[in-house]
């Protein structure tokens, strides 16, 4: 605002302190600045500077110059004139457009512009010509605007839209004086409540698009005011300081335990992985210490595979049971969070019919396949699965699961879901009990009750009928990966063992024990400098 507008606006009194003010201290030699604000005099607030540069009271940027360069070539100028309540926004908005240097805080910083090349001049030329009309001009007019006709003008519009939000009024006419620059900045405002629906004429357009319209004088009614709501708060704020100073840890023991278990969810806005997984780690310590709780046990209730089990059911039921827990209601809601429950996988036809370990150890093995009335090679028994007859395909794959067959499966699951509570360290010393009648619902009574059943699943019974008919014989895979299944006699096992690893020149029968063998060969790697490129295995 100019000279001449300040006094045709408030006349003699915005140059005799009467008005309170933003001035400027500036100096015709020198190109270091200063902006400052007052509710006094100018004549007042000049005395008061030279008064605490010379008694050295304060070391800021602007007094420390002052004691090199000299007070005496700089002046007090009055640039603006507003009410009280508008002065601290309206500095800012000099700060921060002009960036004095002699200014300590509020100036807009050049930034870190790492691979950024400077731009030419033809770049820049055509530069000049974009952008809002509040970029282009020197001068400086402060947008204000008020609610409705009857309100008080403000400068600050992000606190008047603002206080519109916590009386929780979402219409309302907003009227704007003409002005080229935004104290708080356009962004703040954008980023706040930029997805505002506002109606301008006959348009109805969101605030972040109308910028153009708000910087001219006119009237926009708002339709509907929406603000966002960043995730860094105050949590985010204080784990920062905790994360620079670890002085501070101390805090967090005098800490709630709600305050706690919010301060964990504040910490998974950090970026670096590095840097959720410490803080996080301080703040659960900090719990275990105090409270006693730990944070990191999750319940796992584990459940038999069946495919008439309904799990959203389970789940709800294993909230339900959480609620009546004598624990507090904050660490109810982490442990509905941190629900587990898993399927156990039911034996397959490898756990069921396979049974060469039993024989591997074994000295010596006699034949026993006389008389049998299975595929004879040789002398001996010898044929794969699917190669006899009467024998269900499903049993030749060895990796297939058969369907276990559960007469009362209610009641089964109600000792699943105990003894899911009955590990989890967090229930203290509740006792949680699970009704048949509460499980009913989790079951789903047409699972597996189709005509085709009998064709869909392997039945379980089917497998141990095929292992007993079996026996006496070594039931084994084909090969390494569990497959195709081959039936032999027990002789013809013991031969192949023996000259495939016992007798075979590729191996030496050593009597020593195997931790000896293993101390030996790490020294000898170690000996002829290969320790950097051998990995022992933990077994």
């Amino acid at each position: 605002m100019t000279w001449v507008a300040l006094y045709q606006k408030y006349g003699i009194k915005a140059f005799n302190g009467k008005v309170s003010g933003v001035y400027i201290l500036t100096s015709p030699t020198c190109k270091a600045q200063y902006v400052g604000q007052t509710k006094r005099a100018a004549n007042e607030r000049w005395k008061e500077h030279l008064s605490v540069c010379g008694q050295a009271r304060k070391q800021t940027h602007l007094y420390r110059w002052w004691q090199v360069f000299g007070a005496e070539s700089y002046v007090l100028l009055p640039i603006d004139a507003c009410s009280d309540s508008e002065l601290l926004p309206l500095e800012q908005l000099y700060i921060r457009r002009w960036s004095p240097v002699l200014n300590t805080t509020g100036k807009q910083g050049k930034g870190v512009k790492t691979g950024q090349r400077r731009r030419g001049k033809r770049e820049r030329g055509k530069g000049d010509g974009l952008g809002h009309a509040s970029d282009k001009v020197a001068s400086i007019v402060p947008i204000r605007a008020k609610i409705h006709e009857t309100g008080d003008w403000s400068i600050d519009v992000y606190q008047l839209l603002d206080s519109q939000k916590a009386i929780e009024c979402r219409a309302f006419s907003l009227t704007f004086e003409q002005g080229n620059s935004w104290c708080g900045g356009w962004r703040a405002v954008k980023a706040a409540f930029g997805k505002s629906k506002l109606t301008i004429g006959d348009q109805h357009r969101e605030l972040r698009h109308c910028r153009n319209y708000m910087e001219e004088e006119g009237i926009v009614e708002v339709v509907r005011l929406v603000k966002w709501k960043p995730k860094a708060g105050p949590d985010r704020k204080f784990l920062c300081s905790l994360y620079r100073n670890h002085n501070r840890m101390e805090i967090l023991r005098r800490c709630d335990l709600a305050v706690l278990i919010r301060l964990i969810k504040s910490a998974g806005d950090f970026q670096k992985v590095a840097s959720v997984a410490f803080l996080r780690r301080i703040i659960v310590r900090a719990i275990k210490v105090n409270y006693g709780w730990s944070m990191n046990a999750k319940l796992v209730v584990r459940l038999k595979f069946d495919d008439r089990i309904r799990l959203v059911e389970v789940l709800k039921l294993v909230n339900d049971k959480i609620e009546e827990l004598d624990i507090p209601a904050c660490l109810k809601d982490v442990a509905r969070g941190m629900v587990r429950i898993i399927w156990v996988k039911n034996p397959s036809v490898v756990n069921m019919l396979h049974n060469k370990r039993r024989y591997a150890k074994a000295e010596v093995l006699t034949c026993t396949c006389a008389g049998l009335p299975y595929p004879h090679v040789g002398d001996h028994v010898r044929f794969r699965l699917h190669e006899q007859e009467g024998i269900n395909p499903m049993i030749c794959h060895a990796n297939n699961v058969p369907k276990l067959v559960i007469s009362d499966r209610e009641n089964l699951l109600v000792q699943e879901v105990a003894a899911g509570f009955t590990t989890w360290i967090n229930r203290g010393n509740s006792e949680v009990m699970v009704r048949r009648s509460e499980v009913w619902k989790c079951m789903s009574r047409n699972g597996g009750e189709g005509k085709n059943h009998a064709a869909k699943y392997l039945d379980s019974k089917e497998v141990e009928i095929v292992k007993a008919n079996l026996e006496g014989l070594v039931i084994t895979s084909l090969d390494r990966n569990p497959g195709e299944t081959v039936a032999m006699c027990l002789k013809l096992y013991f031969e192949a063992m023996m000259d495939t690893f016992v007798l075979s020149p590729g191996y030496t029968i050593v009597q020593e024990r195997e931790e000896d063998i293993l101390g030996k060969m790490k020294s000898e790697a170690k000996e002829v400098g290969l320790q950097q490129f051998v990995r022992w295995d933990k077994k």
